[in-house]
C-alpha cells in the first residue's frame, strides 16, 4: 500500500491544483485556465486507461463496480478544452481619451 502513495498524492495535487486554477482563471489571467486545463488531463488519462478501460456502459458492472467511461471522457474533454481555448474571456483595452 505504501508504494501507491506517493501516486495518489500526486493525483490527488494535480487534479486540485488545476481545479483551483480553472477557477482562479474565470476571474482573472487566461494562462491560469489553461495550466489548470492542462493539470487534469493527466489525472483523466489515468483514471481512464488503468481504472475505466473496457467498460463504455455509464451502469455498474461486476467486472466494473465503479460504473463507465463517459464520465471520465467527458472530463477529459472539458480539460482539454480549457486548455485549448482557455476562459474565453477577451481583455478590451480602451484607449485613453484624447
Amino acid at each position: 500500500m505504501m508504494e501507491s502513495m506517493p501516486m495518489a498524492v500526486l493525483v490527488a495535487v494535480l487534479e486540485t491544483g488545476g481545479a483551483l486554477l480553472i477557477l482562479a482563471g474565470g476571474v482573472s489571467k487566461d494562462w491560469m485556465t489553461r495550466v489548470g486545463g492542462l493539470l487534469i488531463v493527466p489525472v483523466m488519462l489515468g483514471a481512464i486507461f488503468m481504472v475505466h478501460w473496457g467498460q463504455w456502459s455509464f451502469m455498474p458492472s461486476e467486472t466494473h463496480p465503479v460504473g463507465g467511461i463517459e464520465f471520465q471522457f467527458t472530463l477529459l474533454m472539458i480539460a482539454l478544452y480549457f486548455a485549448v481555448v482557455g476562459n474565453g474571456i477577451q481583455k478590451e483595452t480602451v484607449a485613453p481619451a484624447a
